[in-house]
């Protein structure tokens, strides 16, 4: 199996600086979802809510990104209670080198 790299990140969407971000490495879409997943559930106890079906959709469009995408998927979130989506969890794609390297 080959291994494949992103950087998923969380925060206001339009800012400039995430609110967290971190480099994977994972060997199947199921991987990936498993990751986004547990970014959601920390997410939820922050406010923010995501289902399943949208964190499937997330990492289905990730998955599918080539190595030259030049900007992330998003998948915009409100709080709970809210009107507007103003959060995201994004995901974009890395290489080795940048997971080898750490959290950027």
């Amino acid at each position: 199996m080959t291994a494949r790299y992103f950087h998923i990140s969380n925060g206001l969407r339009g800012a400039f600086m995430p609110d967290s971000t971190s480099t994977v490495r994972v060997f199947s879409i199921k991987g990936l979802k498993a990751v986004l997943e547990g970014e959601a559930r920390y997410l939820q106890d922050t406010h923010y809510g995501a289902s399943k079906r949208a964190i499937a959709r997330l990492a289905s469009e990730a998955w599918g990104l080539s190595g030259r995408h030049p900007y992330p998927v998003v998948m915009p979130l409100r709080p709970h209670g809210g009107d507007t989506y103003h959060y995201g969890l994004f995901v974009s794609v890395a290489s080795r080198d940048d997971y080898e390297q750490g959290d950027i």
